[in-house]
């Protein structure tokens, strides 16, 4: 490491943030991607149980309700799929 170069850790300990992919080493962006998959995976399973209780739910608030939950967990899916 040369003198005008900090390792990440510091770097973040200082308040230093992170604004691109290509900004930060391998082994990070290999665990983010992991995280964000998982996220991404389980806000689409979600998602899914939600829209199929939408026709059982006992009336039209309780739907609407199941509806925004769905919509809600796909949309937080696709933006981070997105990103």
């Amino acid at each position: 490491m040369t003198s005008d170069t900090m390792n990440i850790e510091d770097y973040l300990a200082q308040g230093g943030v992170l604004t691109a992919p290509g900004n930060v080493p391998a082994r990070y962006r290999a665990d983010l991607m992991r995280l964000m998959s998982s996220f991404v995976d389980s806000e689409l399973a979600g998602s899914a149980g939600f829209a199929a209780s939408i026709i059982w739910a006992p009336g039209i608030k309780a739907r609407i309700a199941a509806s925004r939950i769905t919509l809600v967990k796909a949309d937080n899916a696709e933006r981070v799929f997105l990103t």
